[in-house]
């Protein structure tokens, strides 16, 4: 499977259940990658890298590290959009539903 920024994304908007981008978008998921990313490089004292990802030319995130990355990656944009939602309520008046932000919390710890 290829790892690269654009799969990665598509794969992130689809486990986000957005896969036609209506809900989260593509700046959203990148930066949800990219801290996701910063996150596992400094447990692992690693740098990974991603191709795509701010410059990277290759892909150095072990294969079996993508799930832990993506689900990290889905926490971290459900957590950003309901800061928007909490701080902008009148440009996202549908609100966030308590069990997906229940989730984020859970899935990022």
């Amino acid at each position: 499977m290829t790892t690269d920024l654009s799969s990665l994304c598509e794969r992130l908007a689809a486990s986000l259940q957005d896969g036609a981008g209506l809900v989260y978008q593509p700046e959203a998921l990148t930066e949800g990658l990219r801290q996701a990313l910063g996150e596992i490089s400094f447990s692992m004292a690693v740098d990974f890298t991603i191709t795509g990802l701010d410059g990277a030319s290759a892909t150095t995130l072990p294969a079996g590290f993508e799930s832990l990355l993506l689900q990290g990656a889905a926490a971290l944009v459900v957590l950003g959009r309901s800061l928007r939602h909490a701080e902008q309520p009148a440009l996202a008046p549908e609100g966030l539903a308590p069990a997906a932000l229940a989730w984020a919390e859970t899935a990022w710890l």
